[in-house]
């Protein structure tokens, strides 16, 4: 089983599809924390804050892609030692 996922959700206020990422809440902690529960039919509208929701018995955090790969690059860049 993997730690992330990446997928598409749909915003059916907006008609558009997002790109999101589903985490398990042990890789969230590593990178942040602080998520906000939900009902994961509520995410699109929730977004672009961190969002916990409950899927087949699993918590996830939900959060945008590019606010994914923000949070990635800024703990690898502490881990090489650079700036914070």
């Amino acid at each position: 089983m993997n730690d992330f996922y990446l997928v598409r959700l749909y915003d059916a206020a907006r008609r558009a599809w997002l790109d999101i990422v589903m985490l398990k809440s042990a890789m969230w902690r590593a990178i942040d924390g602080d998520a906000t529960p939900c009902e994961l039919d509520e995410a699109a509208r929730l977004l672009p804050m961190p969002l916990r929701v409950t899927t087949r018995g699993e918590e996830l955090i939900v959060i945008t892609y590019e606010e994914w790969k923000q949070r990635v690059l800024h703990v690898q860049s502490r881990a090489k030692g650079g700036a914070s």
